[in-house]
């Protein structure tokens, strides 16, 4: 194959600093503007070679069957310009519905970040369907934790997470046409043990991966090469481990690789492409209204990423581009008349011995930011240290996580919520900064 003729940087003529190493790893002291530095792009290079000159045990016994996985945050957020008052979720469960609808009984995996981003009542709906939910979060928070782990960097997460041994994973925005598990039979997928599909081009520049990009892998760009959409990824992982990890790796340097390439489509084909791991890709996608039409390996069509038009329970925005789309509005409508688009509800009935069990002194600490005292008193209310955002407190049961504490801000709106891990609750802000908290039980000296 002819190469690319544009002459790389060597960053290899550079020696490595292992200080700045082990900066990068630990992600501390990093100096405002590094991405752009040469001791970081060299050290970057080192740990890319690094990850990539591993020799990744497959976990047997681990993964076992086919199934589907999507990314499905009910957290109220922006996407593709638009306010997404119920998250994911509405999009989620419209894709859901028309596999179910279309005849595809493979389990499906609703993955999500903190059990902020997923609540019991929304468990609850979508498990008569097959579905299960998967907390990304606290799988490997404290043993094995992706350096970043957020939004884009997710996906990976989900795919190596999730319990099957060959995935299907679609974005929450994705539709397919026809039930998609006919895909894991097609002859060039059982070849190759993975399927990407091909991107459009990019609207406001020449090419989704620039010269920088080359440099920063180390390798030369092929002509003619295509890069990936992953709004679906059909993925071996038994056939693929290496490859899944290498790309994990790109997606832990997201405050670098993100730089560089748009969000966490390009990271599959670096990795594929650095390994020389062999893949399929059916033909070109095609434009419609708001979606990216995708193929299958006949020329069929397959997937309508509507990655333009994401639903909130008021429904899709625009109309006229789906197919089957009667189906696809009605499972929006049926969602709205099922959830009310909130999570962890206010409640003022409690258990009493609950409630008193947890109540006590609390050291409280925003991690990173500041820490103070917070007493939560056995009638749900807080008493020292509360704030406008931490006025009143109650208990939760989540199925994945037992007792989760919800602390409520004063118009009775959810700002944080903990669940337990070695004697001490954990968790994050809903709003605001965000940040990662934590709470330690003072004993009655400590309380004093």
């Amino acid at each position: 194959m002819k190469m690319y003729t544009d002459e790389l940087v060597d960053w290899h003529a550079i020696s490595v600093d292992y200080n700045v190493v082990d900066q990068l790893r630990n992600r501390i002291d990093l100096p405002e503007g590094w991405q752009g530095m040469s001791e970081y792009k060299r050290a970057l290079l080192h740990l890319f070679d690094e990850a990539c000159s591993q020799d990744y045990e497959y976990p047997e016994g681990l993964y076992k069957g086919q199934g589907i996985v999507t990314c499905a945050s009910a957290k109220s957020g922006h996407s593709s310009g638009k306010n997404l008052k119920h998250g994911y979720f509405p999009g989620a469960w419209s894709m859901l519905k028309e596999v179910r609808r279309l005849g595809c009984n493979l389990p499906v995996t609703f993955a999500y970040l903190g059990f902020e981003e997923f609540a019991p009542n929304l468990m609850h709906l979508i498990e008569p369907l097959n579905a299960t939910a998967l907390d990304l979060r606290w799988l490997d928070w404290f043993t094995n934790p992706m350096r970043i782990l957020a939004g884009w960097e997710s996906k990976i997460a989900a795919i190596m997470a999730c319990p099957y041994e060959e995935v299907l994973f679609m974005d929450a925005d994705n539709i397919p046409v026809r039930a998609p598990d006919y895909l894991f039979t097609q002859p060039a997928y059982l070849e190759h043990g993975a399927m990407f599909w091909g991107d459009l081009g990019p609207s406001t520049k020449h090419e989704w991966l620039p010269k920088e990009v080359w440099d920063a892998i180390g390798v030369a760009k092929p002509d003619n090469y295509l890069d990936f959409e992953s709004g679906q990824l059909l993925i071996n992982k038994r056939k693929c481990w290496k490859a899944l990890n290498v790309c994990r790796h790109i997606n832990e340097y997201s405050d670098y690789y993100y730089k560089i390439v748009f969000g966490d489509k390009s990271t599959f084909f670096l990795a594929w492409h650095k390994l020389g791991q062999s893949y399929a890709i059916p033909r070109r996608p095609g434009w419609y209204g708001k979606a990216i039409f995708q193929y299958d390996m006949d020329g069929d069509l397959m997937f309508q990423h509507a990655c333009q038009d994401k639903p909130t329970l008021n429904g899709y925005r625009h109309h006229g581009f789906f197919v089957n789309e009667r189906h696809v509005h009605e499972h929006v409508a049926e969602l709205a008349e099922m959830w009310d688009g909130h999570m962890w509800h206010w409640t003022d009935t409690f258990d009493e011995d609950v409630m008193e069990f947890h109540a006590g002194k609390y050291h409280y600490e925003r991690l990173g930011m500041d820490d103070r005292p917070l007493e939560l008193k056995p009638d749900g209310t807080v008493g020292e240290g509360s704030a406008w955002l931490e006025d009143q407190w109650r208990i939760h049961e989540s199925p994945d996580h037992g007792a989760c504490l919800v602390l409520y801000a004063v118009d009775k709106m959810p700002s944080a919520v903990l669940a337990r891990h070695d004697g001490q609750w954990w968790g994050q802000w809903l709003h605001f900064e965000k940040c990662r908290i934590r709470m330690e039980k003072l004993n009655a000296d400590q309380a004093m």
